[in-house]
């Protein structure tokens, strides 16, 4: 046996089954529940494979994450259900909405009166890749490594980090 196969078969069916349940409590629909499940478990499988890791641990914490959102944003349902479709997870999936459109009001506030020099940095969203972006650098490591620089896109917000 591999040991990506080894690593894949953790997951019992039990936890598979206990998130169903969580997730009828909430839906009310056991269908609708397990439909739910599946597409969590096919992202967590998916980032499984993608990160070579251990799926038990994506879906663990991507699952419970899931079941969290739907708790806390039962209007937000079906786009929930649509960002997993989808493949859209963490800050670009669509509960998160609210606060990116409020993150980028407050960069625009915050870049009033900034010069911003075209062309040092390209946005890394594939829909924008604007060259209108600004920096700052940060020494957040030990003195003996590089600065950390953070990189702001002003066209769409797009905050992106590299050291």
């Amino acid at each position: 046996m591999s040991p990506a196969t080894n690593t894949r078969s953790e997951l019992t069916q039990e936890s598979r089954d206990y998130v169903v349940n969580q997730l009828f409590q909430i839906v009310l629909n056991q269908s609708e529940a397990s439909r739910i499940e599946k597409l969590i478990y096919d992202v967590c499988d998916q980032l499984s494979k993608e990160e070579s890791c251990n799926i038990k641990n994506k879906y663990v914490s991507y699952g419970y994450q899931k079941i969290g959102e739907i708790i806390s944003y039962p209007t937000k349902i079906k786009e929930i259900i649509n960002d997993l479709e989808k493949y859209i997870f963490d800050w670009e999936s669509s509960i998160f909405e609210d606060y990116r459109q409020k993150e980028h009001s407050d960069i625009n506030k915050q870049i009033v009166g900034i010069t911003v020099k075209v062309g040092v940095f390209v946005c890394q969203k594939k829909e924008c890749s604007s060259k209108k972006c600004f920096y700052s650098q940060v020494q957040s490591r030990s003195n003996d490594e590089g600065f950390t620089t953070n990189v702001i896109c002003t066209e769409c917000g797009t905050r992106f980090t590299f050291n």
